[in-house]
């Protein structure tokens, strides 16, 4: 494996097993999850080699089939492409439009309002733990 391979492992593995008590019907969104935070602090970089089906389920100890649906869902949202002679690398971020972010932050946001109401959180204590995640 390349060094920006184990890199993004590592950087993939600290954020997905730093929180406890993931089930495996989330692993999938975790992991990706993970991978575009650490494409947004810059641990990992547009052009670099992403790991294989076979390395993200060894290295995460994960089933092949969620690793394929990572790497399946990144490609789709144009964060990874593969390359000839050089087999998958991160594209970056893509580009999206005020349409598409409207929509993805709205399934978003509901779901995090559901939650923090559930939880009997206030507004300000809300607004003061989506500002501490803000990068």
């Amino acid at each position: 494996m390349s060094e920006s391979s184990t890199d993004l492992i590592e950087a993939i593995r600290f954020g997905f097993f730093a929180e406890k008590g993931t089930s495996k019907g989330v692993f999938g969104k975790k992991i990706i999850l993970e991978i575009k935070k650490a494409l947004l602090a810059g641990k990992i970089r547009s052009g670099e080699a992403f790991p294989t089906v076979h390395q993200l389920s060894e290295e995460l100890h994960i089933p092949a089939k969620i690793a394929f649906q990572v790497i399946s869902s990144l490609m789709a949202e144009g964060i990874l492409e593969i390359q000839e002679g050089m087999g998958t690398t991160i594209k970056g971020v893509p580009p999206s439009s005020p349409m598409l972010r409207s929509a993805f932050l709205s399934n978003e946001a509901e779901h995090f309002a559901t939650e923090a109401r559930f939880l009997g959180l206030k507004e300000g204590e809300v607004l003061d733990t989506l500002r501490s995640y803000w990068i």
